[in-house]
Order: structure tokens, then sequence, then C-alpha cells
């Protein structure tokens, strides 16, 4: 990152970033968003938690009172059934930065740039071992926002048609600012009244002027069928977000 627009802060076994209009976390306050037993033995958890199939979200309060949604990164697919909730890093390396930290830089350097994602507010790394470690983030929490997935039998196919193209351009949007969302589908799509969100950055990457674009897009549609195909939605969708994906063409 060309400028850094955050604090980063070390206590412990802990590392965290924090967005640079935020007042510096204590190591404490920070155990307090990240650890949701001791959330609930002092009173400040907010909300049941949200499970989702790679991660859990719960929403909280910074200190001052501003609600955050923090989530925790968790393993899927296979390896998920002996590992949830930890990570390897090499142990060479003092501090991992390739899951939250990564996904924090990408969504603040997005968000800098107008680009319709929740602002992002810190980054944690927490030390398991020389080897193993757990990681969350939080993001600003955007009130009456729902996902996609939540909403999607409610809606009309032609206000589907509207949104998949706001999605596709947002994902095009995304690609000229230098960003690949790895993980695009229907369930990493906010709804906030008529203001439409993406989310989930994690393994997102930076790519330069250099790549090739055409190769992203494909990519990108490629994820996109395979979560209408799993939700059973009807293909003919996929014309309004390839329509939108390739609205600069």
């Amino acid at each position: 990152m060309p400028e850094t627009n955050y604090n980063m802060q070390l206590s412990g076994d802990m590392q965290w970033l924090t967005h640079k209009n935020l007042p510096p976390l204590n190591e404490s306050e920070l155990k307090l968003l990240v650890e949701k037993q001791l959330q609930i033995e002092e009173g400040s958890h907010t909300s049941d938690e949200v499970r989702t199939s790679r991660g859990s979200f719960w929403v909280t309060k910074l200190p001052g009172g501003r609600k955050v949604i923090v989530r925790q990164y968790k393993r899927g697919g296979l390896i998920a059934r002996f590992i949830t909730e930890s990570f390897y890093y090499f142990p060479c390396i003092n501090w991992p930065k390739w899951r939250s930290f990564s996904e924090f830089e990408n969504t603040l350097y997005l968000k800098e740039k107008n680009f319709s994602v929740p602002m992002p507010l810190f980054a944690v790394s927490q030390k398991l071992s020389a080897w193993r470690y757990k990681a969350f983030i939080g993001y600003e929490y955007l009130e009456g926002s729902q996902n996609l997935l939540v909403e999607i039998r409610r809606l009309s196919f032609a206000q589907l048609n509207e949104i998949f193209y706001a999605v596709g351009k947002l994902a095009c949007d995304m690609l000229e600012l230098g960003v690949m969302h790895s993980d695009l589908h229907l369930g990493n799509v906010l709804l906030q009244g008529t203001n439409i969100y993406i989310i989930d950055f994690d393994k997102s990457y930076r790519i330069n002027q250099k790549t090739d674009y055409s190769n992203c897009r494909m990519r990108l549609i490629e994820r996109w069928r395979r979560s209408l195909k799993r939700h059973n939605m009807p293909d003919d969708l996929m014309e309004s977000y390839i329509k939108g994906l390739n609205y600069t063409l």
C-alpha cells in the first residue's frame, strides 16, 4: 500500500490494525470485541451469532458505543472437519498478514476509492503457538442491512435483474480499481434499502494493469453461475450480471 491509513498495535500474543479515524484499542478492549464468551460475561454482546459456511459473525459495540460486526475466520472444506478456527504460518515470518490484515488493507483501499463496501474498522491476528494463529476482522454495522440470500425469495424477477446488473457493475469497478474478489457469490452481497455492498474480501488480492482482466471476468462469471445453481435460481438471471460486469467494454 502506498499510504498507511491505519494504526498498528502489538501486545502479548495479539497484533491488530485499527482505522486511522478510530481511537487506538488496548488489548483488553480488543479481547472483549473478539472473544464472544467475554462479551457475554461483560454484558456487551448485542445479538446472536450468525453462522455461515466459512466464518461466524456477531454484532457488538466499540468503546464509545459504535456498533461493529465482527467476523472470525474459519476454515471450509475437508480440513474443517479437523481444524476450524486456526491457521498456519511460517515461523520465519513475524505475523501472518495474508488473512485478516490483507482483507482489511484491500477493503480500506476500496472504501477510500468510494467503492461500495462496508468500512473496515479493525483486523486482528492472535498467535496460538509458534506456527498457528486465529484471525478476526470488524466492519461498521449497517443498520437495516440484509444479506441477498435472505431477501432473494421475496424479490421479483425484475428486481433481481436490477440487483444482479448492479452487482456485476460493482465487480467491474472493483477490477478497474485493481482488486480481485476470490469468492463473489449470492451470499457475499449485502442490501441496505437501495444500496448494494460487496462483502467478504477474504483471500482477495491486488491486480495490476498487466493482468488479463478477461480471465478475472470469466472466474467471476463462473463463481456467480455456480452460486445460482446451488440456490436453484434461474440461469436467465446470469445475463444481467454479465452485462453489468462488461459494462465498460
